[in-house]
């Protein structure tokens, strides 16, 4: 007893020997810092409670341990393109340190294991393997599992052994860890500190935490404090070349970018997540815990933008990047959503206290119930150029690229069929689970919401992929948190015309107009494609019909309803609805041939070779069953004002609502009776609001402009400006 209570002792105390050999070089930095007051330690025992696991078995991967420290069933020379197979090794170890240090796992204290540590470790700095085709697992991938493994001891439970020093000295030199430093670091810059930032700068900040709580190096913690706490503010947006500045991370509208001007709540918003997650849990009641502002700051962020890109625990492809095209690639963002609710709540001095209750009440459980009414259940990201309806019967988004945003990403493989996912892409959630696995299923030239040349699809290599922006600057929407709206002057490849997506709590209804087109292929715009759940129902010409499978439904259909989504169209619609089978590897060309078949509808309406000023109006219907769309399609309580190349504008009969895009200058007399125009393009709501109305009216060209709106007679005078606030709406009283 007296020997098994001294070897805990031992392995407590040993938690804070370093594991590094060299001290880096510091930063010029004068944060105060209180040493040796515990909070290294404290740091230290939470970074390693999240690694220890008792019932962790490592008999399986040990039986394929080689003498040289290698594992045989490993492919170190792997031509994989999806992963890189080395990172298993690093696993390995970092799994048999868990294994090995966790009390009451069944190798803890085994000698032998520790011995494989030390012959694993030697291995791997010996044969210094380098990834050649993505850098990600170099600078952050390798270096996170590695500092997770510097978080244990270099010595045995007991003492009894010690890993070489000459094998830890080579370990740190492959990770870096003795010069490792954030990228691109301006000690003194007046914005970014950085050029890093985002989901990489967290991941990096992380790493180099672990290792500094094992060196002891509270003045480098406390410069790390101060890049966080950079990051959670908003900047101005400065550019220093197209590859680094502040078009990355949080922006002004609540929105997160990455990889330049592409909206990436999902994936890298995920991760940038994590990391700041990971920092308030185990910085908490330590010098180096975030500031009171910064943690709101953060809250912030949660409440306006990041809670908007999910539905249950599945993102928004619109807001997702390329990794939507990975199997079961569209998991997530609600578990870092909660997550960073409960890390914010365990701090004192946080302002918006109630609404992150509520948002873990509402959220969390069985059945997403949307973002709280509190809050908006409606959003324009003016920075993203994406629009949000997220409320508790359906989700709906849209995604525009205009020259300020990019229109997708294809990268490393991923993607690699993603062109138009930038050109009014639209998704339709009831559940979220509407698209799961369905993107290898999809027509690629229709995407839902967009208007395409059929079987056109360009060479979307990675070069000018990565980079590639919308073609128009007017580009905008408007919202009072209830319900709003979006649309864009479109052009692409030889198509173009005008199209709005106007969002209220029955569904979205979709304006195009002026499209034309001087390509010899069909133009299509897209309704949606989906997963088929269940029978088909629809009505033609008042006759209603149930089916389960559609081969091929064309002409004037009434109304269509399936899996609680009902479509109705102006226009002749085309419908199929059946079986499909696609392989991964068509959209990530990093995977193997990997066929999958779903049942699957897609409904759209084709306006022909040729066409000049085609229109189209729909509306789809969210949470809605056969007998619910009849009675909506019988009398509908959203109809059309005007669809034309200078506006596009709906009434909302039973709100008493008007939406619109002036394209230019113009007027809308109002069914009530009240005459509207605006002296300039705009994004316009109007309501009625007591004896009153409330104007919403935003500029899509977020360009430093007047402008006067004028409803009967009563004109107001209103100043836009550029930059952070350039695309947000301003309310006027009338």
């Amino acid at each position: 007893m007296k020997k098994k209570l001294t070897c805990i002792v031992i392995a407590i105390a040993m938690m804070s020997v370093s594991l590094v050999g060299c001290i880096r070089q510091k930063p010029n930095t004068n944060f105060e810092f209180i040493s040796n007051n515990g909070d290294m330690e404290k740091i230290s025992s939470r970074m390693l409670a999240e690694l220890y696991d008792a019932e962790l078995d490592m008999s399986k991967t040990l039986e394929f341990l080689n003498d040289d420290g290698s594992f045989s069933n490993i492919d170190y020379d792997s031509s994989r393109t999806d992963y890189w197979e080395p990172t298993n090794h690093l696993n390995n170890i970092k799994n048999l340190c868990i294994a090995y240090f966790s009390s009451g796992n069944l190798h803890y204290n085994k000698i032998e294991v520790f011995d494989a540590i030390s012959s694993t470790m030697k291995y791997w700095g010996d044969k210094n393997y380098k990834c050649s085709w993505n850098g990600w697992y170099q600078e952050i991938g390798s270096p996170m599992r590695m500092a997770d493994i510097r978080l244990f001891p270099t010595k045995s439970i007991c003492g009894s052994k010690s890993i070489d020093k000459e094998i830890v000295n080579k370990f740190d030199k492959y990770a870096n860890f003795d010069n490792q430093s954030i990228p691109g670091a301006r000690w003194n810059h007046y914005e970014r500190t950085v050029d890093t930032t985002g989901g990489n700068l967290t991941d990096i900040v992380i790493n180099q935490m672990k290792v500094e709580v094992v060196q002891g190096g509270g003045s480098y913690l406390m410069w790390l404090r101060s890049l966080v706490e950079n990051e959670l503010d908003i900047r101005p947006e400065i550019r220093w070349n197209a590859h680094s500045g502040d078009a990355e991370g949080i922006r002004a509208d609540q929105s997160f970018m990455q990889h330049f001007e592409l909206l990436y709540f999902g994936g890298y918003g995920e991760v940038f997540a994590d990391g700041i997650n990971s920092y308030l849990r185990y910085t908490h009641g330590t010098q180096f815990a975030l500031s009171t502002e910064a943690i709101n700051n953060y809250a912030d962020f949660v409440l306006e933008g990041f809670q908007y890109a999910y539905r249950n625990n599945y993102r928004d492809i619109n807001a997702s990047g390329r990794g939507i095209a990975r199997i079961d690639g569209l998991h997530g963002i609600q578990k870092q959503v909660l997550n960073a609710c409960n890390e914010i709540l365990a701090y004192e001095g946080i302002a918006r206290r109630d609404d992150l209750m509520n948002l873990l009440q509402t959220r969390g459980g069985d059945v997403d119930q949307g973002v709280s009414e509190g809050i908006g259940q409606h959003k324009y990201f003016w920075k993203a150029d994406y629009q949000v309806y997220n409320g508790a019967g359906y989700m709906a988004t849209v995604r525009h690229a205009s020259k300020n945003t990019k229109i997708s990403e294809v990268l490393n493989g991923e993607n690699a069929l993603g062109y138009y996912q930038g050109v009014g892409a639209t998704q339709y959630y009831i559940d979220g689970s509407e698209y799961y696995n369905a993107l290898p299923l999809w027509d690629w030239t229709r995407v839902p919401g967009t208007t395409t040349r059929q079987g056109y699809m360009p060479n979307y290599t990675e070069g000018p992929a990565y980079t590639k922006k919308g073609k128009t600057n007017f580009v905008g929407g408007v919202s009072n948190g209830k319900y709003g709206m979006s649309g864009f002057d479109f052009k692409q490849d030889s198509v173009s015309g005008r199209k709005a997506y106007f969002m209220f709590p029955e569904g979205v209804y979709n304006l195009g107009a002026d499209i034309s087109s001087s390509k010899q292929e069909n133009i299509h715009t897209n309704i949606n494609q989906t997963l088929l759940r269940g029978d088909v129902t629809y009505s033609t010409s008042g006759s209603i019909q149930t089916a389960a499978t559609i081969s091929n439904l064309s002409g004037q259909v009434d109304w269509l309803n399936n899996n609680g989504i009902s479509y109705i169209s102006k226009q002749p619609i085309n419908v199929f609805a059946g079986e499909k089978t696609g392989d991964w590897k068509a959209i990530n060309t990093r995977l193997k041939s990997t066929m999958h078949t779903d049942n699957m509808l897609d409904i759209g309406i084709n306006h022909g070779v040729k066409p000049n000023n085609a229109s189209y109006e729909y509306m789809v219907l969210m949470n809605v069953d056969a007998e619910q769309t009849g009675l909506y399609y019988s009398n509908p309580t959203i109809t059309t004002i005007e669809n034309n190349k200078n506006v596009q504008a709906v009434w909302h009969s039973g709100l008493g609502v008007m939406q619109a895009m002036f394209y230019k200058g113009g007027e809308i007399k109002l069914p009530t009776g009240q005459v509207l125009s605006v002296s300039r393009g705009c994004a316009v709501i109007c309501e009625p609001s007591g004896d009153g109305f409330n104007i919403y009216v935003a500029n899509p060209l977020q360009t430093k402009v007047s402008m006067t709106v004028t409803l009967d007679g009563v004109e107001q005078k209103v100043e836009f400006s550029k930059g952070n606030d350039g695309g947000n709406d301003i309310m006027l009283k009338f």
